[in-house]
């Protein structure tokens, strides 16, 4: 019986999958910027469970509305980080309202100028009702060499429309 259902489960989620993919666009990575060097990428299937010390958290965000113009987008300030003894890992959470578009969003944190992934992930179509939020989140991961680096928040958005709420946690590991 649980084998039968461990088989519906993985059907219904392999289904919803494929549906969420034909709906975004042919770049489904997310949008690309142009000339921008992109991190190397994991290999597929393989999590990889890290030991490392917390060295720094730290937190921003907002609740105020603010237009933005089609394309990319910073938001926030941005963050200083210094890898002190050799390799730091950083990893960016965010959660992004946004309104008024009607177009394609994504979430777009940079370190150096660098992409978490190859390219920023799509959030998805947003509603064109200024009633109505969508609502992103994102985990962000990059590693970084011994120095100093900046993080810089940022979004994507295909047509104009504005931003609303936004937080965002960083935390830097050794």
């Amino acid at each position: 019986m649980q084998h039968q259902m461990l088989h519906r489960l993985l059907a219904g989620a392999l289904a919803g999958l494929s549906a969420l993919t034909a709906a975004t666009p042919a770049n489904a990575a997310g949008p690309r910027r142009e000339g921008s060097p992109a991190q190397p990428q994991a290999q597929p299937a393989l999590t990889t469970i890290l030991n490392k010390k917390l060295i720094l958290t730290s937190a921003q965000g907002d609740s105020t509305r603010v237009p933005l113009n089609a394309g990319f987008s910073n938001i926030g300030t941005p963050v200083t980080l210094k890898c002190q003894v050799g390799p730091c890992m950083i990893v960016v959470q965010t959660m992004v309202q946004v309104e008024e578009l009607s177009g394609y969003w994504a979430i777009c944190p940079t370190i150096d100028g660098v992409d978490a992934i190859n390219a920023c992930n799509w959030q998805g179509i947003a509603s064109d009702s200024s009633s109505v939020y969508a609502t992103g989140n994102g985990t962000y991961i990059w590693s970084v060499a011994e120095g100093t680096h900046k993080l810089q928040p940022q979004i994507y958005l295909s047509v104009a429309g504005a931003v609303d709420n936004w937080g965002m946690t960083i935390a830097k590991y050794h």
